[in-house]
């Protein structure tokens, strides 16, 4: 069994603690996947991918599409 773990951010400060405390904690085979919400400043991609990086493979970045105007919890389920 896998595990995935969705991240949700928009220019979060405490984006590498979160993933400070999970990563250690994934086994083989688990993902995270931090997504961006991209109604935000575009350069902040970016960054996030860069504060990402650090972590190695089993987090992965991924971009909500522009203009579907979902927020919070709700662009996490959709």
């Amino acid at each position: 069994m896998t595990l995935s773990i969705i991240v949700p951010t928009l220019g979060r400060s405490t984006l590498e603690d979160a993933l400070s405390s999970i990563v250690p904690q994934l086994y083989y085979g688990d993902e995270v996947l931090v997504v961006r919400d991209s109604h935000g400043d575009p350069s902040d991609a970016t960054r996030v991918r860069k504060r990402i990086e650090a972590f190695g493979p089993q987090v992965k970045y991924l971009e909500h599409d522009a203009g579907r105007h979902y927020y919070g919890g709700v662009a996490q389920s959709n």
